[in-house]
C-alpha cells in the first residue's frame, strides 16, 4: 500500500564500514524510497536491499563479511482495535503481512530471520530467469494418477512457444517421477531448500515467491501446503493471478474423512478462476458438495498412451491381475477375501503403500494364492503375462489411470461401480461390480469370466478401442482449452 512503511530495525548499531552516501548514489531506486519514508540507506539495505542484490559499498569492507546480515524485525507487537483489524483484513487482500493469524488473533508482528531470507533468496534466483507464465504447486514428484495429471499438464501448457511452467514440490516425497518433467519445465523443489524454515516460515516464503513471480495462473495439484496457502492468502494471490484447484474425487462421509478436498472448497469459491476434475461424477458432486458454479468445472480427459500389450480372457488362463495403490481406499482387505474364496486361482499384485500402511502389503503378501510382483509405475512396466482380466476394488475414486490403462492395454476390466469409473466401464466394454462391498459378487464374476472367456473376449476389445479413441493428448488439450483464463 502506497506511502505506508513499517519502520525497522536493524540487529546492531550502524556499522563503522556503512557508506551512507555511496550506497544512495550507486542505488537510485533505493534513494527514492529512502526520500519517501522514515528509513535510513542502512535501515533500507537491511529490510530489502540485500535481499534484492543490491551493492552496499562498505568502506573496503569484504562483502562476505557483512555486518548487516543478521535478521531484521517489526518494531511492535500489538493487538489491534476492532477498527484496524477490519482495516488490515481488507489491505490483507492484497498484501498478506496485513493479514491476522491463521488462528484469528489480531496483531502485527513478523520477523524476517537469516534462514528465511537466504531461502527465498536461493529459490528466487532459480524462478527469476524462468518467468513463468504457470506454476503448478504440487505434494511432490511421486507417482500417482494426480502426478501423472499433472505432468499431461505441463505437457499441453507447453505446447504454446510463449508458455513458461515452474513446479513446486512443497512436501517431502520420492519425488521417483523427476525424469519424466517435459521439456521446458523447471522444477523447484522448494521442500528440500527450505528444509531449515519451520511450516510458518515455509509458507510466508512461499507465498512472497507466488505473488512475485509474475505467472498467470497459479494450479494447485493436490498439495496440503497448497491449500493451507489458498486458506490464508486466496485474495491476495488471486489479485496477481488465476488460482485453479485439482480435484479428482470427493471423498465418502462414512470413511471418515468428511468430503476430502471438497469440503475446504466453498470459502474459496470467490477466489477462484476454475476447478479441474476428470470425470462427470466428481464435478456433479463438487456442485453439490460445496456450492460452485457448473460453469467453473472443466472435466479433463486425460490422455493414455499406453500400448496394446494384453488380451482378453482366453481358454486355460488363470491369472488375475490386480494393480494399485496398497493403501485402505483401494480395499485390499477386499482382495485378500476373494483371493481366499478361490484357492485355485492365481492373483498377481502390483502396488505399493503411498500412505505408508505397510501392515496392509504384509497382509496381501501373506495369502497363499496371492503373488506380490513388487511396485510398478504404469501397465508398461508389467511383465506381457495372460491375464485372464484386471480386478479393480476401489471403494471410492475419481476415474482412475489404472483402470483406463488397463482397458488401452487389451485387458479385460473387472471394476467397482465407484466415482467415475461406470464412465468407461460398461456392460458392453467390461464388467461393472455395482454391490463393489459384496465379496461374492467379485468372486462370482470372476468365475464366470474363467468359465466362459469367449463370452467376454468382446468386451475387452471394444473397452480397448473406446479408450484409444477418446482419451488422448488432442482430446485432453482441447478439455483444458475449455477452463477459462488457464491457457
Amino acid at each position: 500500500i502506497k506511502g505506508l512503511v513499517f519502520r525497522t530495525k536493524p540487529d546492531s548499531a550502524l556499522p563503522a564500514q556503512w557508506n551512507e552516501e555511496a550506497y544512495l548514489q550507486k542505488n537510485p531506486g533505493a534513494a527514492k524510497a529512502v526520500g519517501e519514508s522514515f528509513l535510513t540507506g542502512y535501515e533500507h539495505y537491511c529490510n530489502c536491499g540485500r535481499a534484492d542484490g543490491l551493492d552496499p559499498d562498505w568502506n573496503d569492507q569484504d562483502p562476505q563479511e557483512d555486518p548487516g546480515s543478521g535478521s531484521t524485525e517489526i518494531v511492535g507487537k500489538f493487538p489491534l482495535p476492532s477498527w484496524m483489524d477490519r482495516e488490515t483484513r481488507l489491505f490483507g487482500e492484497f498484501e498478506p503481512a496485513f493479514m491476522p493469524s491463521i488462528s484469528g488473533k489480531a496483531v502485527l508482528e513478523g520477523k524476517w530471520s537469516s534462514p528465511i531470507v537466504d531461502v527465498y533468496r536461493r529459490c528466487w534466483r532459480m524462478i527469476a530467469p524462468v518467468q513463468p507464465t504457470h506454476v503448478i504447486l504440487m505434494h511432490s514428484l511421486r507417482t500417482g494418477g494426480a502426478e501423472l495429471s499433472a505432468l499431461h499438464t505441463m505437457e499441453a501448457i507447453l505446447s504454446s512457444p510463449s508458455s513458461r511452467v515452474l513446479v513446486i514440490t512443497a512436501e517431502n516425497g520420492d519425488d521417483l517421477w523427476q525424469d519424466r518433467l517435459p521439456d521446458g519445465a523447471t522444477w523447484l523443489p522448494f521442500s528440500a531448500m527450505a528444509a531449515s524454515c519451520d511450516y510458518e516460515q515455509q509458507i510466508e516464503v512461499l507465498t512472497r515467491l507466488l505473488i512475485n513471480c509474475g505467472a498467470r495462473c497459479l494450479h494447485i495439484s493436490y498439495s496440503w501446503y497448497g491449500w493451507d496457502l489458498l486458506t490464508r492468502h486466496a485474495a491476495a494471490l488471486a489479485n496477481r493471478m488465476h488460482l485453479f484447484l485439482s480435484i479428482f474425487s470427493v471423498a465418502l462421509p462414512n470413511l471418515g474423512v468428511g468430503a476430502g478436498y471438497a469440503r475446504d472448497l466453498p470459502p474459496l469459491i470467490p477466489y477462484l478462476a476454475g476447478v479441474l476434475t476428470d470425470n462427470e461424477h466428481t464435478a456433479q458432486q463438487l456442485c453439490s458438495v460445496s456450492g460452485i458454479d457448473t460453469s467453473r468445472v472443466t472435466v479433463l480427459r486425460h490422455p493414455v498412451t499406453v500400448k496394446q500389450r494384453f488380451s482378453g480372457p482366453s481358454q486355460d488362463c488363470n491369472t488375475v491381475l490386480w494393480a494399485s495403490r496398497i493403501d485402505r481406499e483401494k480395499r485390499p482387505d477386499l482382495l485378500i477375501q476373494i483371493a481366499e474364496l478361490l484357492p485355485s486361482v492365481e492373483f498377481h499384485v502390483y502396488g505399493r503403500s503411498v500412505f505408508g500402511d505397510d501392515q496392509l502389503l504384509e497382509q496381501v503378501k501373506a495369502v497363499g494364492n496371492i503373488k506380490y510382483c513388487g511396485p510398478y509405475s504404469g501397465f508398461e512396466t508389467i511383465p506381457q503375462v495372460p491375464y485372464a482380466m484386471y480386478l479393480y476394488t476401489s471403494h471410492w475414486d475419481g476415474l482412475p489411470n489404472a483402470v483406463l490403462e488397463a482397458m488401452q492395454s487389451g485387458l479385460l476390466v473387472v471394476a467397482s461401480d465407484v466415482g467415475g469409473i461406470s464412465e468407461v466401464v460398461q456392460d458392453d466394454t467390461g464388467i461393472l461390480i455395482r454391490d463393489y462391498d459384496n465379496v461374492e459378487a467379485y468372486v462370482s464374476m470372476v468365475r464366470d469370466v474363467l468359465n466362459n472367456p469367449d463370452s467376454y473376449r468382446g468386451r475387452a476389445e471394444t473397452g480397448r478401442k473406446q479408450i484409444a479413441g477418446s482419451f488422448t493428448k488432442q482430446a485432453f488439450l482441447e478439455s483444458l482449452q475449455r477452463a477459462p483464463d488457464y491457457l
